[in-house]
């Protein structure tokens, strides 16, 4: 099992760099976009209706395909004032029970994003603003993301018990 594991790390790892580095593309573009909504707003005074739109979604598409790679960082945020004082041996239980309660919660969120997003796809939905867009290609990112932070979860939980 640990070598499965320690093989499924290797290949995430690759794939984690890669969306990550697409959502630091999508930041940078947001960035951009931004930068241009000011200019054009506060210099020419003539505002655009598409630019906190798209910038939310590319936040959106930005934030799950950056999600797994948060976790193998260990960047997500944690609160460990209270586990760091443990013992390495009830250190290593926390950890194994938060990782379970986290694959448990990136579970759900696979069955729910993939269920939004279906619904989406089925019905046709499109955004309800002056940039009536179809939301199903923003929204199927999201059961990816959560999916590939699903297998992070996974493998790191493997990870921890093999230690």
């Amino acid at each position: 099992m640990t070598y499965w594991a320690t093989k499924a790390q290797g290949a995430l790892s690759h794939l984690n760099k890669v969306t990550s580095i697409i959502a630091s593309l999508f930041f940078i573009t947001i960035m951009l976009i931004t930068v241009y909504e000011a200019i054009v707003r506060y210099v020419f005074n003539a505002p655009t209706i598409w630019t906190l739109e798209i910038s939310q979604y590319l936040m959106l598409i930005a934030t799950f395909l950056a999600a797994a790679y948060t976790l193998e960082v260990g960047g997500h945020i944690k609160v460990d004032f209270l586990v760091g004082r443990l013992s390495p041996g009830k250190r290593r239980i926390v950890n194994i029970i938060s990782s379970l309660l986290g694959i448990i919660f990136f579970a759900a969120l696979v069955w729910k994003s993939t269920e939004l997003a279906w619904f989406n796809f089925k019905f046709g939905v499109r955004s309800m603003t002056l940039l009536p867009i179809p939301l199903f290609p923003i929204y199927v990112i999201m059961p990816i993301g959560s999916f590939l932070l699903l297998l992070q979860g996974t493998v790191q939980f493997f990870l921890i018990v093999k230690r």
